[in-house]
């Protein structure tokens, strides 16, 4: 494209509502209704290279903007989740210009996104507080968030959790060397570290003889 004034020639209405336009009779980029009346463009109207880009970046940043919105109806979304998930659709510079706002809005917050999804890994996933962590940093909490969030287990006893994990998955088999190695993977997988495990599982086996 050169330096010499657009014409805009025509436009049409897309299936999805919007306008598409067409420059010197080619078709262009179709931007939002509200964007295409706020231009105050029409047939025939001329515009230079700079009021052309201007459009463009106006009607992404929009388009952005409600794809956000729609994603955080259906769920929550951390700061970068959002960035990453919008970077596949639109430009930086829109991206981020979206995430401002439905920040500005208090539609996303880092803080409570990790208070809330911590308490979900610990009490529904039986998480290690080591396995949290881990899966809030890859959601891009920032280290202070964390630190807040996994206060909250503070008193929370590892042994304890071991053995409660345990009798409920894992005690039938429990007296078997194959199912205390399975115990073992699986606890492991969750983040509990070997010799906690161990411990656990030797209290539970101590138990066991004691009831004998």
């Amino acid at each position: 494209m050169n330096d010499n004034y657009l014409t805009l020639t025509s436009t049409e209405i897309t299936k999805k509502k919007r306008v598409a336009l067409f420059f010197d009779g080619n078709f262009d980029f179709s931007v939002d209704k509200d964007i295409f009346l706020q231009s105050k463009l029409q047939v025939g109207s001329k515009i230079n290279q700079q009021q052309y880009e201007q459009l463009k970046i106006q009607s992404e940043c929009k388009d952005a903007k409600d794809r956000a919105f729609k994603l955080l109806s259906y769920k929550d979304y951390t700061e970068k989740m959002l960035f990453d998930k919008l970077s596949f659709e639109y430009e930086d510079y829109a991206v981020q210009s979206a995430v401002d706002r439905v920040k500005e809005l208090g539609f996303i917050d880092d803080e409570q996104y990790a208070m809330r999804y911590s308490r979900d890994l610990v009490n529904l996933k039986r998480y290690s507080i080591y396995r949290v962590e881990q899966e809030l940093r890859k959601k891009g909490i920032c280290k202070e968030y964390i630190q807040s969030a996994l206060e909250q287990f503070e008193e929370l006893n590892v042994t304890d959790k071991i053995i409660e994990i345990v009798n409920k998955k894992y005690i039938r088999d429990i007296n078997s060397d194959k199912g205390i190695r399975r115990a073992i993977n699986g606890l492991m997988r969750l983040g509990y570290g070997y010799s906690d495990i161990k411990s656990a599982i030797q209290s539970i086996c101590e138990a066991q003889l004691d009831d004998e």
